[in-house]
């Protein structure tokens, strides 16, 4: 009981002074909400990239043997899926249990969640991946994210032979005969560290981007609930949720994460290739928010 009120209180401290943190001392972050574990879940200062002109320089992404696109829809499970949303295009959900795939001609299954393919194909860990199992099967994308297996060889094209192999082995001794039901490709961030929060949703546009010439996102809210805040402070505090339902510093990186490329997608990509609706669009114009923000991921 000492140590959940001790982990509680901790963590609403981190929270009240994180505003201060990120602005001036932002390599800090990651070692304040992980102090406990060696992986962390934002980047290290040592392993901060140098940030590039193209947001697509933070991955690697290889595509071995899915398949490429003119055009797609990306549904995550946000507002916004019925505003000019042409249901005759490839689509892809990602984790998806709320939306009936049956309505869409050419429906995909999206998620870089191994948990979450297990339970696609009918045999879910927990209770709560149960919701992923829809009954019948469609076509399905395994954007498979940094692992233990993968992460030294992320940066070398020279050993694409060797991922590939590497890749075919895990999805075998994983998946079996169902390997051959859903495509892969890999979509790996490029900071050391397999527990860096970047999720399906992120992953899913990297990938696609890569794969398309043109992807239209629907449902993309980032973890915004309503208005995004107006002051710097405020939009920081905002990043915090519920200590009850979620691991703080978890879900925090994934919201710092999340909106950090959202922000940098929506400015350096033009609506012919990348178009969003959903409430992520509230970041665009937060230039002076991910000046402090963008310390934590680069050097």
């Amino acid at each position: 009981m000492g140590k959940v009120v001790f982990v509680r209180f901790y963590y609403l401290l981190i929270a009240g002074i994180s505003p201060f943190i990120v602005y001036f001392f932002p390599s800090m972050m990651a070692y304040l909400i992980d102090w406990s574990i060696k992986e962390h879940r934002l980047p290290r200062r040592s392993n901060r990239l140098v940030a590039g002109k193209n947001v697509l320089e933070d991955f690697s992404v290889f595509n071995f043997d899915a398949c490429t696109f003119d055009e797609v829809n990306l549904v995550m499970r946000g507002e916004g899926l019925n505003k000019g949303l042409d249901r005759s295009l490839p689509t892809f959900f990602v984790n998806p249990y709320i939306h009936n795939l049956k309505n869409f001609e050419q429906p995909w299954f999206c998620t870089s969640d191994r948990l979450v393919l297990d339970a696609y194909f009918g045999n879910p860990e927990t209770q709560f991946h149960k919701r992923f199992f829809h009954g019948e099967y469609y076509n399905a994308l395994f954007n498979m994210p940094l692992a233990n297996w993968n992460q030294d060889l992320a940066l070398l094209d020279s050993q694409k032979d060797s991922l590939l192999k590497a890749r075919d082995a895990m999805l075998q001794a994983r998946f079996g005969k169902k390997r051959k039901q859903f495509q892969s490709q890999l979509v790996l961030h490029k900071y050391r560290g397999c527990n860096v929060q970047v999720g399906s949703g992120i992953l899913a546009v990297i990938g696609l981007l890569e794969r398309s010439r043109k992807v239209n996102v629907y449902g993309w809210d980032g973890f915004i609930d309503d208005n995004l805040p107006s002051g710097y402070v405020a939009c920081i505090w905002s990043m915090w949720r519920t200590f009850f339902d979620f691991h703080p510093g978890s879900r925090f990186a994934a919201i710092m994460i999340n909106w950090h490329y959202a922000y940098r997608l929506l400015n350096e990509l033009p609506v012919d290739r990348l178009n969003v609706s959903g409430r992520v669009n509230q970041l665009k114009d937060k230039h002076s928010l991910f000046e402090k923000i963008s310390k934590v991921f680069y050097r």
